[in-house]
């Protein structure tokens, strides 16, 4: 039911807008240029818009063709049916255009183009890097896009139903004129040469002005959300105030923008008040001077030109706040354009396969990995060469910083490896789809993210057909059910309905740990990533769902991360990155009597720092 257009006639599914129609099936690039991006989206609905335009053109003729039929009835002394007929057509036809018009952007443009719009970049933009997000305010990124969709109907919507319609009116009511007398049409020729150097001598430069508060916007909206993201922070340190006071910072800079944007169309507005009367005392002056000189055809003249310019002035300002409102908007969508179009960093090849391992072959082999951050940056791993046999259960520790995330975040190609490859049953994972690659995994982060949607929808996020009893099995399992059923949201939703919250804060960090367990374990991958899994949990609760994932990991192959050793220590294996590289690896046991780096660590979390010369 996406598509536009709720009414049965079909006479107009030719200019019907479907939300759910992705260009090229979902494989597009939005363009990094501004005209070339708005050109992207109005390409999609050219019907839509030259019938717009069409009925615009008609519509401002017809108004046209009213004055200029008024004219004629002052000097005709007699009516004969035909002129009459004439009379009726013209007077029809404008209101007509008018109410079709209306019904074509109101019931068929204005809801939905905007709504494509913003489908297609939300596809593009949530098809980005982790980096992408990780290197901007989610907020902001939120926020242009919504503002970019917005102008870009807007502005085109100006474009189509006000401009063409107020300049075809002009140019019509010049041609007119000309044919009584050119005298008579000089004033609107050189208002309209005035007009259209006011135009572009103004705009230009509210436009420029546009952008800046239209960035000050964005980095506000971006400001006000970290702040509210992170008012529990701000609540514990005392500093509200501070927040308030860097708040009323950036409010300043935008008011300050908006101010410098406003100045200029105030100066606009007065240079059009001034052509504006010009042109309707020299129309008068010139028509007086017809009327002196030719009674009847002078009258006739004034009668049809005088309502003509008065009618061009008062939409001249209607003119200008389209002209304005297009600048701006066309700014707004020009300040969103770089961020939204940004070329994706991690993308499928174009013969990349769609690829799942089966459970016994999900061996995990890092090949002479290196990577950095950024070319300024040393490599984080280098060099790094890691097996996982299919099943196997390794611990991935480290001090932090020393690459245990990153290796993570490869093996998920939330980043692609600088140099080297890595294997998953014998793929490399750069051949194989990002989706393909994913649903091989399941991962349990120590940020347990949460939506705020209901209780089952998080848990069967990684697989939405699963049924109700099963996820009630695995939420045991994590040992929430019980939990899970007390729960009552403010709209008065209960148990496996409720809703947690905004990332979950309606819940404590062991709660969220448990319901972000369940859905691993729901989703029923041959890869399972522990990162910090249980850090949130007290020992009692983490001995107990350390337990409990003992029987989920069988079988599986598991990298799990933790700082403290005692989670680790039931593995098969355990891997000690220093530097970005393995340095040790070997049972618990194993690494105790090598007395190395795992030793040290463990003798700090046994014993403490006094035994620790």
């Amino acid at each position: 039911m996406n598509e536009l257009g709720r009414s049965k006639n079909t006479l107009f599914d030719r200019f019907r807008i479907r939300i759910d129609n992705l260009p090229n099936e979902g494989n597009f690039t939005l363009p990094n240029k501004l005209w070339p991006f708005i050109w992207f989206f109005v390409r999609q609905i050219k019907p839509l818009i030259i019938l717009i335009a069409a009925v615009a053109a008609i519509e401002s003729v017809s108004i046209s063709y009213i004055y200029w039929y008024i004219g004629e009835i002052s000097k005709t002394k007699s009516f004969d049916l035909d002129f009459l007929l004439i009379g009726l057509i013209i007077v029809a036809i404008s209101p007509s255009a008018s109410n079709f018009l209306n019904f074509l952007k109101n019931n068929i443009y204005i809801p939905y183009f905007g709504n494509m719009v913003r489908r297609q970049c939300f596809h593009y933009v949530s098809g980005q890097s982790i980096s992408y997000f990780q290197n901007d305010f989610s907020g902001r990124i939120a926020n242009k896009l919504l503002q970019c969709s917005s102008a870009l109907r807007d502005a085109t919507m100006s474009v189509l139903g006000s401009m063409i319609s107020v300049c075809t009116l002009i140019l019509t009511n010049a041609i007119l004129l000309s044919k009584v007398s050119i005298i008579l049409a000089m004033p609107l020729i050189i208002w309209t040469v005035l007009f259209i150097f006011i135009l572009f001598y103004f705009l230009p430069r509210i436009k420029q002005r546009t952008v800046i508060a239209a960035e000050c916007m964005s980095t506000l909206t971006g400001q006000i959300v970290d702040t509210f993201s992170n008012i529990l922070i701000a609540k514990y340190f005392s500093r509200t105030a501070y927040e308030n006071n860097r708040a009323l910072n950036f409010l300043e800079a935008y008011g300050n923008s908006m101010s410098n944007a406003l100045s200029k169309s105030t100066q606009q507005s007065i240079s059009l008040g001034f052509i504006n009367f010009s042109l309707i005392a020299a129309t008068m002056l010139i028509g007086y001077g017809m009327v002196v000189g030719d009674s009847t055809e002078g009258i006739s003249a004034l009668v049809m030109a005088l309502p003509m310019v008065i009618h061009t002035t008062l939409l001249s300002g209607r003119i200008m706040s389209e002209m304005s409102s297009i600048f701006e908007n066309i700014g707004t969508v020009q300040n969103s354009v770089d961020l939204l179009s940004k070329p994706h960093e991690i993308v499928d090849k174009l013969n990349a396969k769609y690829y799942i391992a089966p459970v016994d072959q999900a061996e995990i082999i890092f090949k002479d990995v290196t990577f950095s951050y950024s070319k300024s940056t040393d490599p984080v791993l280098s060099g790094f060469n890691l097996q996982i046999r299919a099943g196997e259960k390794i611990g991935l520790i480290g001090r932090s910083g020393e690459g245990k995330s990153t290796i993570i975040n490869l093996l998920v190609r939330a980043f692609d490896v600088s140099h080297g490859e890595i294997l998953i049953a014998g793929q490399n994972i750069a051949d194989i789809t990002q989706d393909s690659l994913r649903q091989n995994i399941s991962i349990v982060t120590q940020n347990n993210y949460l939506f705020h949607r209901s209780v089952l929808d998080n848990i069967r996020y990684g697989r939405p057909e699963a049924t109700l009893d099963e996820v009630i099995a695995v939420a045991k399992f994590a040992q929430v059910h019980d939990f899970i059923e007390s729960l009552v949201d403010n709209e008065g939703r209960r148990g496996y309905e409720a809703y947690v919250g905004e990332r979950g804060v309606k819940l404590s960090g062991g709660q969220r740990q448990r319901i972000d367990i369940a859905r691993a374990i729901l989703k029923n991958a041959p890869i399972l990533i522990f990162d910090e899994a249980t850090s949130s949990m007290d020992s009692e609760g983490e001995e107990e769902i350390q337990n409990a994932l003992n029987t989920v990991m069988d079988g599986k192959t598991v990298i799990a991360v933790a700082h403290r050793l005692s989670t680790l220590r039931q593995m098969d294996r355990i891997v000690v990155v220093d530097q970005g590289r393995v340095v040790e690896e070997g049972t618990h046991d194993i690494l105790i009597q090598q007395n190395g780096h795992y030793a040290r660590l463990w003798t700090l979390q046994t014993e403490g720092y006094r035994n620790i010369k």
